[in-house]
């Protein structure tokens, strides 16, 4: 059935090998650890959901700014849409 899902989907083929949950799974990790780190110290509450969070809507530029860090870190140039 993966090999199906692999062919159907060709734009994430490469992500098709077996261990590349491993590299994912770390870097969905590394964006909520230093999200949740630095609003540690900026006395800012978030609540951490699977690759997501939760803040409150004063914070929202503070915390999208956070997140694009994160990625910024792992290499990746843009990030997802932030819905209020």
């Amino acid at each position: 059935m993966l090999e199906e899902i692999w062919l159907m989907h060709h734009y994430i083929n490469n992500f098709g090998q077996k261990d590349a949950y491993k590299t994912i799974t770390y870097e969905e990790s590394h964006v909520t650890l230093t999200v949740i780190e630095l609003c540690n110290k900026q006395n800012i509450a978030g609540l951490p959901i699977h690759n997501s969070g939760i803040g409150q809507k004063q914070h929202g530029s503070t915390l999208h700014g956070f997140m694009k860090k994160a990625y910024e870190d792992l290499g990746v140039a843009s990030i997802l849409n932030i819905t209020p």
